[in-house]
């Protein structure tokens, strides 16, 4: 098995109520397909083979929106769990991998 850990990196700018609707809407649809919050514009959720990576892209791609800036990125959990934490809890993927809480 191949699992992954989803990242999405995004920068939205929200000068009108209709950037604000649709940052709203992108956010709740992340957080909707499973998605966790690391930081305000940064979601992971953890993918079991690259075919649910590949799906899971193609899907985030559909709901963006054109005034949100997105950066999709994928690791291997080894390489989450062993980077470096500061002020921050570290998700722990091993234990229980259905669900991801920070």
């Amino acid at each position: 098995m191949s699992e992954k850990i989803f990242v999405v990196f995004f920068d939205a700018k929200m000068k009108t109520y209709t950037d604000r609707k649709q940052y709203s809407s992108f956010v709740k649809q992340l957080k909707g397909d499973g998605f966790c919050m690391l930081q305000k514009s940064i979601y992971f959720k953890l993918c079991v083979d690259s075919s649910s990576l590949k799906s899971q892209s193609e899907r985030v791609k559909r709901f963006t929106p054109d005034t949100i800036q997105t950066v999709i990125l994928s690791i291997s959990p080894q390489s989450f769990n062993d980077g470096v934490y500061f002020n921050c809890k570290k998700p722990d993927f091993l234990k229980n991998k259905s669900i991801i809480c920070i």
